[in-house]
């Protein structure tokens, strides 16, 4: 199991990890790609790279034709926070993505996560989650394949 026992080998299976390509875009199993862009990108490596402890952002945007297009963020009020873990207030029914941060190469959800998601989904049906374990490392659970 994990360095938190929620999420044990058998669980792999939820999680996908990838790498974002030169042109900012993820591309998801399902054939679905999330495109970043440039400015947003910049941002959440910069973020990960000075953040000691966890954090968490909301991506806003729109869904058409199997791409995600991520064209703004916000920063929702955070509770508590430190290196393996982040508290916050939930995102808005207009987030598309809601991403946290995990140590450097961790990028498996926890239990906590997937009920996080499950409380998102309730606002927003096409939302889903989001791990940033890497400056180029992603996970995603939650789309529609």
């Amino acid at each position: 199991c994990d360095w938190s026992s929620d999420v044990c080998s058998s669980d792999l299976s939820i999680v996908e990890s990838k790498k974002i390509d030169d042109k900012y875009m993820i591309k998801l199993d399902s054939s679905k790609e999330i495109i970043l862009g440039e400015g947003i990108y910049n941002m959440l490596k910069e973020r990960f790279a000075t953040s000691r402890d966890e954090f968490k952002v909301c991506f806003l945007g729109s869904y058409s034709d199997g791409r995600y297009i991520i064209d703004g963020y916000y920063y929702p009020k955070i509770i508590s926070s430190s290196f393996k873990s982040v508290t916050s207030q939930g995102c808005s029914e207009k987030t598309l993505i809601s991403m946290h941060s995990h140590p450097s190469m961790f990028c498996i959800f926890s239990k906590q996560d997937i009920s996080s998601y499950q409380r998102l989904k309730e606002r927003n049906s096409k939302a889903f989650i989001g791990l940033i374990c890497g400056p180029d490392r992603f996970n995603f659970y939650g789309y529609d394949k």
